[in-house]
This record gives C-alpha cells, structure tokens and sequence, in this order.
C-alpha cells in the first residue's frame, strides 16, 4: 500500500514503532491526535504511519517527540546524512535528505505518495485534496 502525500510529512515504518517507550503502536500514537486529523493528517497503510504538518517547524518537533520515545531520526553513511527510523518527505520534492527504505512517487492524477520499498503499492491511502 502506499500513503498520500500533504506539505511536511513525517513518516514511520509501523515495524519501528515497536521501539518506542510508550506510543509503541498504532492505538496508542492516534490517542495523541485529534479525532478529527484521523485519515486527513494522520494516516497508516500495513507499513507506514504519517504525521503531516504545514510547516517544517511542527515536523521538527515531532522529530524531538519521536526521538524522546527511542527512534534515531538519522544515520550517517559514508559521510552524507540520511533519515534513518523515520523520515521527512516534502509534498513537492520529496524526502529531505535520502531514505534508503523509501520509495516517493509523483503521478499527475494521484498526486504525490510514498511507499515502503520492496513492498507493492497497492491502494493509496488519503486524498489527495482537504
């Protein structure tokens, strides 16, 4: 399956969440959220849980929450940055920095949406208009 994508995303593999001290599953991370950003703002397939965000500074705090519950946010490899347990994507552009389990897709009918990489895309979850 794969997930819509709106402005700031942070994006989670559900497997990852399993590490966290306390919202460790997906029943958990929605009693965080308003009922009403349930499948508008944060959305789940079979892989991934995305958070989204208008502006980067909410998804940076989001980055402090998540890193506060045991994920490491980014790994270095041969020099360069990458998002490692969760990762960021830009709507329009992208991940922003390089995701090695990630796949983002632009489709002029769909829109934009990301994918785990190995996985099938399947159904796309979210609209891809308020």
């Amino acid at each position: 399956m794969a997930i819509i994508m709106h402005f700031y995303n942070l994006i989670i593999p559900i497997e990852n969440l399993q590490k966290c001290k306390e919202f460790n599953n997906l029943e958990k991370i929605f009693s965080r959220y308003n009922p009403k950003a349930m499948g508008v703002i944060v959305l789940h397939d079979e892989y991934l849980f995305k958070d989204g965000a208008m502006n980067y500074l909410d998804i940076e705090d989001e980055i402090k929450f998540w890193e506060e519950q045991g994920l490491k946010p980014t790994k270095i490899i041969d020099g360069k940055k990458y998002w490692d347990e969760l990762c960021v994507v830009d709507a329009i552009n992208g991940p922003t920095l390089p995701c090695e389990w990630l796949e983002f897709v632009c489709d002029k009918k769909v829109g934009t949406y990301v994918y785990l990489k190995g996985k099938p895309i399947g159904k796309i979850v979210g609209r891809n208009k308020f």
